[in-house]
């Protein structure tokens, strides 16, 4: 009886000390793939792994993320049972606050922190908070930096001219809110004629797989030389809007997006304007988020 009763002190003992080891050095790895996906939400599943066999049953509830301090995911429930290591569960994610918390990222000159909070409870009774913050560092912006075009020929009135090809695009974020997003962008244009180019206008349609996200347009007027190169200031407005819809495309493409911009111009022919088709520009872009989850 007096040896049952030692190894039974034993196990508790063995056990205790086991459990403060799990609960201290708890750290817990996510892994996941996509769900189901629509303009309204986003859903992952997830699997969460312990390392190491739960001593006791853990029960997650009310866990969310937070970008730049807006909460933009949740996850109602997820349990672990006694000696189990892992836990499937769906997180859900409410697109239109994704995209609130990317207009604070921007707005936070895209330095933000990633919070993951997690309601635990240990023997499904007592309570834990437990919180993953990670900082985030993107430049979006540099996605359109590299677009160069050339020149092309291009008959106005009978007359050939060659539009202006543009070399390179420096760009900025200007006022960022929930109803437009603007980008102030210094384009480096040459002309390739040998005639001045008067520019009365540069005016472009964005679209993001063919969803129409916006509107650009020349800050001013401006006349390049013959031969010559100029910068000239373009604003383009960005429909808050409509990213859900851009954001639920992009996952259902695989995490892959054809960003295009219809670029016109208007220019001064014989004291006439004429508004030419410049050249469409696409870029495609592609990430693999979910293998950010491995990093947490």
């Amino acid at each position: 009886m007096g040896r049952a009763l030692g190894i039974i002190i034993l196990l508790i003992v063995a056990w205790l000390a086991y459990s403060a080891y799990f609960i201290l050095s708890m750290h817990p790895r996510f892994t996941g793939e996509w769900g189901y996906v629509d303009e309204a939400t986003t859903e992952i599943n997830i699997v969460m792994s312990l390392g190491k066999p739960a001593p006791f049953p853990i029960t997650i509830e009310n866990a969310t993320v937070s970008l730049g301090g807006v909460s933009f995911a949740r996850v109602e429930r997820a349990e672990v049972g006694f000696l189990s290591s892992k836990a499937a569960f769906t997180m859900v994610i409410d697109n239109k606050k994704l995209v609130e918390a990317l207009v604070k990222h921007i707005e936070n000159g895209e330095v933000s922190d990633v919070s993951i909070s997690l309601n635990v409870k240990l023997f499904n009774v007592l309570p834990l908070h437990y919180t993953i913050d990670k900082e985030v560092t993107t430049d979006i912006l540099s996605y359109v930096e590299n677009i160069k075009v050339e020149p092309e020929t291009r008959v106005i009135g009978f007359i050939p001219i060659k539009t202006p090809g543009i070399e390179g695009i420096e760009a900025r974020w200007g006022g960022v809110t929930r109803e437009h997003i603007k980008i102030i962008a210094n384009v480096k244009i040459y002309n390739p004629n040998a005639v001045p180019l008067p520019l009365m206008g540069l005016s472009s349609t964005i679209y993001i797989n063919d969803v129409r996200v916006g509107e650009a347009h020349l800050l001013e007027k401006t006349v390049i030389k013959a031969g010559g190169r100029d910068t000239v200031g373009v604003e383009i407005i960005i429909d808050p809007g409509v990213l859900p819809r851009v954001w639920a495309e992009h996952v259902k493409k695989g995490e892959r997006s054809v960003i295009r911009a219809d670029i016109y111009m208007t220019l001064e022919v014989a004291n006439r304007p004429f508004k030419v088709c410049l050249t469409s520009v696409e870029k495609t872009i592609e990430t693999d988020i979910l293998s950010s989850l491995s990093s947490i």
